[in-house]
């Protein structure tokens, strides 16, 4: 039997979330991500960037919101990992895990297009992180960057380590890329260009109202680099940094987020790749062209990195660089890439080469949860990250007594997504609370897996300790509704809402049965077939529409469905409004409270406003805050469920939380978007679900204290760390 923690934290563990947190992941808001958040770039790699979904589930993964510092002051020191001298080397030992993904494009290694061309479970072991984040404290771990400290109110200052090193597998080396030292230009240049990518200094004074930037990232004025002093240094007009929270001001920067990965977090292009457009860019406007670009010709740097990048991203199979001569910055180099295979040597010009003791990461591509399962259960993975991975009970009981299950913060929130564009009476709030009042929240917790899930333990829309740390300050916790289950209480609300019981069956204002279905992609079915029996025992006639994974997938993202279970992989929802308005993809597994039309109208009416087509969402981009204020959403005063319906305008509020607000306002902001969520459910929360982590101990020593392995897909940033390592075996 698996030895584990409990999934259950204590209150005092529960505490330890801070403040800080809540600006970490809020700051989605504020700082988008090139390609994925809109004109405001990633904060670092233009080539790199993107959102970093960790898909687990085949569908839809994290969003890759930028994060913060957990306080903008200095960074922590570097640390060296100990001194690896004596620790006994195993060159033969190989580490296997696995990766999802199956698909020839994954096996491209383009990470210029990462999103549909880079294995997500690979990348980490080839590219160093800048830092790390710990998901309870949320402090910033430093790795390559060592140092970070917000100087004045025109200057952010970076330290960078100097004992690391590129490499390739490639004993040739062709190219010449061994022991070429990690240094700040690999990261400013690609920062430079995600910055030019977007307004200008003189444009934010134009276009923005006030002439002040929107986002902490749009208040970079430039970026230096000094390689010899191992620094890179942003600076801002006088005042503009200010404007935002000390956590914006350092997410800008996409250092490290608690719960998602992204490849922007990483080393991952040498700066000699990168400065050829780089250099080219810089003799060019910096500004954005009015009408279509020109990308034939650009005049503006933003055109020629957008053509640069398209045509990077675009290239043929025979263009991408052969695996053996890719540069890694991180304690792995790319030997071999296979169909059903990836091999990685270990990168002797990493800084922490020492502390890894074995010579050999292999990665087998396992695309089916059962084969998954079985790899585990038979020993032939060595190591399993939270989030990719939630065995069933079973399985993990039965798990051989070598293996260790560490819980690691998700803090997710699963429930039912209820498609208000598909179904009108999906958009009424009583019938979602109603829906809520039906279920059997620990039923499913116990179903869905009970060592990775308990049923909510707050009120809806207060499952992130800080954010429900405002509304206790208030004393209005007791005025939010629970949701436990109650036939009786969504009776009450469905006749609120007009609808009349017939023979059992709920019949519709209009006199039709209340008929849906719920849409999975789901191998096992039992939590959509247990909910679908609770609200057909409550009265609504509900069927599964059962299909393809991938098809599923397409479904939700475009919002072709009424109704369908959804993971939102956080506690907080503060910068998920953000996400549910901006992109089309969020919006609709949200339940579409906007619909497409009125999202079009609204960017149609704007000249600054643009609905922005990406490979997998619409992204509308550029809206000032007042624009901001068109999305509302109807609900009652807060703390006063019986009060006279108002509108809240829950984007601006979410936005504007990545300011630097006078307390008082960002407790205001905080307490109304709970609420919010609470009355109007973007998603009806069942459980809290947990990461599981699993490490076989027979020949690996890893961290003992669990409060180490509290990072986002652990197992990765402990082989960074050089924690994980090889023994002689029991």
């Amino acid at each position: 039997m698996t030895r584990g923690n409990e999934n259950r934290r204590s209150g005092t563990d529960v505490d330890q979330y801070r403040r800080k947190l809540l600006a970490a992941l809020g700051a989605a808001g504020t700082a988008g991500l090139a390609g994925c958040g809109g004109n405001d770039g990633d904060g670092g790699n233009t080539a790199d960037g993107g959102d970093g979904s960790d898909g687990s589930d085949g569908s839809d993964g994290s969003d890759g919101s930028d994060g913060g510092d957990g306080g903008g002051g200095d960074g922590g020191d570097g640390g060296d990992g100990g001194d690896g001298g004596d620790l006994e080397q195993f060159p033969d030992r190989k580490y296997v895990t696995f990766e999802t993904e199956l698909e020839s494009d994954r096996l491209r290694f383009n990470k210029y297009y990462h999103r549909t061309q880079m294995p997500r479970f690979v990348y980490p072991f080839m590219y160093a992180k800048k830092t790390m984040m710990h998901q309870e404290t949320a402090e910033r771990v430093p790795h390559i960057v060592t140092e970070w400290e917000i100087v004045d109110e025109t200057e952010i200052k970076f330290q960078m380590r100097d004992d690391s090193a590129w490499a390739v597998a490639n004993p040739d080396d062709p190219n010449d890329i061994n022991g070429t030292p990690v240094k700040p230009s690999d990261w400013a240049y690609s920062f430079r260009l995600a910055r030019w990518n977007g307004l200008s200094p003189d444009e934010v004074r134009e276009q923005n109202p006030d002439g002040e930037p929107l986002s902490a990232f749009e208040a970079i004025t430039s970026i230096e680099f000094d390689d010899d002093a191992g620094t890179v240094t942003a600076r801002s007009e006088p005042g503009w940094f200010d404007i935002f929270s000390e956590d914006a001001q350092i997410s800008a920067f996409n250092l490290s987020h608690p719960n998602n990965q992204s490849l922007g977090e990483s080393l991952a292009t040498m700066g000699q790749d990168i400065k050829p457009i780089h250099d080219e860019a810089q003799e060019l406007e910096w500004g954005t062209p009015e009408g279509t670009p020109d990308t034939s010709n650009p005049s503006y740097r933003s055109e020629l990195i957008q053509t640069e990048l398209d045509s990077l991203r675009e290239r043929g199979e025979g263009e991408i660089q052969d695996p053996q001569n890719i540069p890694c910055s991180g304690p792995f180099v790319l030997q071999d890439v296979r169909e059903d295979q990836v091999i990685l040597k270990k990168n002797p010009e990493y800084f922490l080469a020492d502390q890894i003791n074995w010579d050999t990461v292999q990665v087998n591509i396992i695309p089916n949860t059962q084969s998954q399962t079985q790899a585990l259960q038979n020993s032939i993975l060595d190591g399993v990250n939270g989030r990719v991975l939630k065995p069933n009970p079973s399985t993990v009981d039965n798990l051989p007594d070598e293996f260790r299950r560490v819980n690691h913060t998700g803090g997710g929130q699963y429930g039912l997504s209820m498609n208000a564009q598909a179904n009108e009476y999906l958009g009424d709030p009583l019938v979602r609370q109603a829906f809520n009042f039906a279920i059997n929240k620990s039923q499913i917790a116990e179903i869905r897996n009970r060592y990775a899930n308990e049923k909510v333990p707050y009120p809806a829309g207060l499952l992130d300790p800080v954010q429900r740390g405002y509304v206790e300050d208030a004393g209005l916790v007791d005025s939010f509704t629970r949701y436990d289950q109650s036939m009786d209480q969504g009776t009450a609300l469905m006749e609120e809402a007009g609808f009349t019981k017939e023979n059992g069956t709920w019949v519709t204002p209009d006199g039709d049965p209340f008929e849906l279905t719920l849409l999975t992609g789901s191998s096992s079915v039992q939590v959509e077939s247990t909910v679908i029996a609770m609200l057909n025992e409550f009265g609504v006639e509900v069927s599964l529409q059962k299909v393809d994974s991938t098809v599923a997938d397409q479904r939700k993202g475009e919002g072709e469905f009424e109704l369908a279970m959804y993971e939102w992989p956080f506690a907080s929802h503060q910068g998920a409004w953000f996400r549910m308005i901006q992109q089309s993809d969020r919006r609709h597994r949200f339940g579409s409270l906007w619909s497409d039309e009125f999202v079009e109208e609204f960017a149609d009416s704007y000249d600054n406003v643009d609905n922005v087509e990406y490979d997998w969402t619409m992204n509308l981009e550029g809206a000032t805050p007042e624009q901001q204020k068109e999305f509302t959403l109807e609900a009652p005063p807060v703390g006063e469920p019986d009060g006279e319906m108002q509108e809240y305008p829950v984007w601006f509020y979410d936005t504007q939380l990545g300011q630097n607000l006078d307390e008082e306002v960002r407790a205001e902001y905080q307490r109304k978007l709970c609420w919010v969520f609470n009355y109007r459910l973007p998603i009806a929360p069942f459980v809290q679900s947990f990461e599981m982590a699993f490490q076989d101990t027979a020949n690996w020593t890893a961290p003992e204290d669990e409060s180490e392995w509290q990072m986002n897909l652990p197992i990765f940033q402990l082989v960074q760390q050089g924690k994980i390592q090889a023994t002689s075996g029991n």
